[in-house]
């Protein structure tokens, strides 16, 4: 039986390796991003099969319960957000256009 799993083409890092991570880090990024929560939406983003893939993986791994596919690509927007706010709100007031003008 063929093994139609996507070919993940994510590149993380340019011409090598990902260096070792602590168990430290690992148990704040789990703490930060592998979290439950609810979704209480049916809203649709697309992404590419490979990311999904790759994400959906992570998540089945760790088998945290109530940590889904959603809450874990939620958290990773919210903390974009949280990181990126200032320039987020610049480029959206760059690009305002009058409506009557």
């Amino acid at each position: 039986m063929k093994n139609n799993a996507p070919i993940v083409t994510i590149q993380v890092i340019s011409g090598g390796t990902l260096p070792p991570c602590g168990k430290s880090e690992r148990d704040k990024y789990t703490e930060k991003f592998l979290t439950p929560m609810e979704i209480c939406s049916n809203s649709k983003v697309y992404i590419p099969s490979d990311l999904h893939a790759t994400l959906q993986r992570l998540v089945k791994t760790v088998a945290i319960p109530g940590v889904s596919l959603s809450s874990f690509v939620t958290s990773i927007i919210i903390e974009h957000i949280r990181e990126n706010a200032s320039a987020m709100k610049g480029v959206y007031d760059e690009n305002l256009q009058e409506l009557f003008g």
